[in-house]
């Protein structure tokens, strides 16, 4: 039993196509129970008429509209606090993760607290945008002795555990937030590959309100692990080895 949580703002183009791979991902795995839950961030295209067609064909999805654009942290703490389900995953609404990596996650759902996977095919996306996210992942990386082949990807997770946070990241950098917690508080956690479906390479983080974002995100978790809360997060993640 799985609650998925599709982040969508502007994505007519995708979100049927995100929707049908999800559903594609279901039937390789028996009895799969989901729960769909669609956060439209205040879409000005026909996302929300998109995901109304949907709810009318699907039972089992539901949706959050923002009246204005509050970021892709408040759409993660939306659909944390209303999912059904003790699995959590977050899947993009452009259908960037593909039907392989679905599929992966699904079927190891269950073998740690985490589940993360990592993309293999990055040369498709920019040069800068991969010089930024492995640098962007270094940092991290040194600072919280954390080792993940991709820090922001595709993931599975306990949804006790994401609703024992408490999570302050607005945007794209709660994705860091989520993941380093976890694993300082001891969490279990496996990665798996899987390719890019698409790439849009919208890469947006070097601007300045998103630059902004990384720097006071970073600080503040620095503040958290290390200082005010290093009682909660000084263990040391478990690795899994992911069984065929």
């Amino acid at each position: 039993m799985i609650t998925i949580f599709i982040p969508a703002y502007n994505e007519e183009r995708y979100l049927e196509n995100t929707v049908q791979t999800i559903l594609r991902a279901k039937k390789t795995i028996k009895n799969l129970l989901l729960d769909i839950i669609i956060v439209d961030d205040a879409s000005i295209d026909s996302t929300p008429q998109i995901i109304e067609k949907l709810k009318k064909r699907h039972a089992f999805i539901r949706s959050v509209r923002h009246e204005y654009n509050q970021g892709f942290g408040a759409g993660w703490k939306d659909a944390i606090r209303l999912a059904k389900y003790t699995k959590f995953i977050i899947i993009p609404g452009d259908n960037d993760a593909s039907l392989d990596l679905i599929i992966k996650l699904f079927k190891y759902r269950n073998e740690a607290d985490m589940i993360l996977g990592y993309y293999i095919n990055k040369e498709g996306r920019s040069r800068l945008r991969n010089i930024f996210s492995y640098f962007y992942q270094f940092v991290y990386m040194i600072t919280f002795n954390i080792y993940l082949l991709q820090l922001n990807c595709v993931a599975i997770f306990s949804t006790q555990k994401l609703r024992s946070l408490k999570l302050k990241s607005k945007r794209f950098t709660i994705s860091a937030e989520i993941n380093i917690k976890l694993l300082r508080s001891g969490a279990s956690f496996a990665e798996t590959p899987g390719y890019m479906e698409t790439d849009l390479d919208n890469f947006t983080p070097l601007k300045l309100k998103n630059m902004w974002e990384v720097f006071t995100t970073y600080l503040a978790l620095v503040s958290e692990v290390f200082i005010t809360s290093r009682n909660i997060y000084n263990s040391k993640p478990v690795r899994v080895r992911l069984r065929d």
